[in-house]
């Protein structure tokens, strides 16, 4: 992860093999990361867990399923809160 230094990682909390928590912890703790946004998306949306993600470092957060026009305006606000550039695209509704 120290040569890819990304602007915002989306992160599921529950992968095979890997804990979301520790993930996102990692990265916060990680000096050349430190300043990567940090959206998570679960399917498992309850106050235990986003508040636990939260406290791990997470930006914000989202509830699956969710609308990629919700995905993009969660994108825009992390990555504007952080100074980093944002490219806007329309996304259709469905």
């Amino acid at each position: 992860m120290a040569r890819f230094r990304p602007d915002l990682v989306v992160l599921d909390l529950m992968m095979p093999h890997v804990d979301g928590f520790r993930v996102c912890k990692l990265i916060r703790s990680n000096p050349q990361m430190r300043d990567t946004g940090i959206l998570v998306v679960t399917g498992y949306a309850s106050d235990e867990n986003i508040t636990k993600a939260m406290d791990q470092g997470a930006d914000s957060w989202l509830a699956k399923p969710f609308e990629p026009a919700e995905l993009a305006r969660q994108v825009e606000q992390i990555l504007t809160a952080r100074g980093k550039p944002v490219l806007r695209h329309t996304i259709p509704n469905r």
